[in-house]
């Protein structure tokens, strides 16, 4: 199916359009959903959410955007929701130890595993609103004004939290592993 015929079903309510967009986008969106909270069942969790949502509002569709787009959009919400309930926690007395997250232990140049988990758990050091913007731009490949377009934000604030998101991430990351520098 193309995308046209894709948006045809969606605004008519068809349910077994999903299917074919779980096939389609399922797999982009757990790597982002991923990236995102850093954990692979919360990941899972965002999404199917991702789907029923755009299930229960697929007849609200309005087509002025790619479907994954519009997906991305759902997912992105989900996680902002999710992590909206998981700093609302309070702590009684003192604020909990924060573990030493140090990250310039020795790695080998080809192993792989231990790079993409320290790359991962860096991003989960920087604040979502700076993790959003940059896998959205590194990963996801969208240009400064398709980000600025889909958070609802200007094209300024997207290239000020690139580049706050990638200042940050040169503190975390050893240098041969730091990829976000110019």
């Amino acid at each position: 199916m193309n995308e046209e015929t894709l948006r045809s079903a969606l605004r008519q309510g068809d349910k077994d359009v999903f299917v074919h967009l779980l096939e389609l986008y399922g797999d982009r969106l757990f790597r982002s959903a991923f990236l995102l909270c850093g954990e692979k069942n919360v990941a899972e969790d965002l999404v199917q959410e991702t789907f029923l949502q755009g299930l229960r509002s697929s007849k609200k569709f309005r087509g002025q955007s790619a479907i994954y787009t519009w997906l991305h959009g759902i997912l992105l919400n989900l996680n902002r929701k999710r992590n909206r309930n998981i700093f609302r926690l309070v702590f009684p007395g003192r604020l909990p130890e924060i573990q030493d997250r140090s990250l310039k232990e020795k790695i080998l140049p080809n192993d792989s595993k231990k790079i993409t988990e320290l790359i991962n758990s860096s991003l989960q050091l920087l604040p979502l609103k700076h993790r959003e913007v940059l896998i959205m731009f590194y990963f996801e490949n969208l240009s400064i004004e398709k980000i600025s377009r889909q958070i609802g934000v200007g094209e300024g604030t997207v290239k000020s939290r690139l580049h706050y998101a990638r200042a940050k991430l040169e503190k975390f990351l050893p240098p041969e592993l730091n990829l976000f520098s110019f």
